[in-house]
């Protein structure tokens, strides 16, 4: 982190020019770049925030922490991946012995629990940093302009 001292000639006194900033550092984006650059930061003594912008969805979602990869992308897939794979494995057992009653699959109940887990990863990202780092977040997101009649 980089503070810079300043000497000021007629008084010869030295001030910290970033001392009146209420951060060291302002991060623009809560994707993994911008989580890994507030830690580091953070780690080393410096006063982060983190600026992350959503545009919700048409249907209105949104989400926290962590990026495209985390919340709508990467992760979800790969978990949706692992439960069909799981879907598969129980319809070979019987092959290898086991004794499996497979009636079918409820979408809902995997959709809950990708979402849950995505939550939590999001809690995660705000709440460990934010009580052992000392790092501010802030979410913004776009308000739909009401049509005029």
């Amino acid at each position: 982190v980089y503070k810079r001292q300043v000497s000021t000639q007629s008084t010869g006194s030295t001030r910290d020019t970033m001392a009146a900033a209420a951060y060291d550092l302002v991060v623009i984006g809560g994707g993994s770049g911008g989580l890994a650059a507030s830690k580091a930061a953070a780690e080393l003594g410096a006063r982060v925030a983190v600026l992350d912008f959503v545009t919700p969805t048409i249907h209105g979602t949104k989400w926290g922490l962590g990026g495209t990869c985390v919340n709508v992308g990467c992760i979800p897939k790969k978990l949706m991946h692992t439960a069909g794979i799981h879907g598969e494995s129980m319809h070979a057992s019987d092959k290898f012995g086991w004794k499996c009653n497979v009636t079918g699959h409820d979408w809902g109940t995997m959709t809950a629990q990708v979402n849950a887990y995505i939550k939590s990863l999001s809690l995660i990202h705000i709440s460990e940093p934010t009580r052992l780092l000392s790092i501010s977040y802030a979410v913004f997101c776009l308000k739909k302009k009401k049509k005029n009649k």
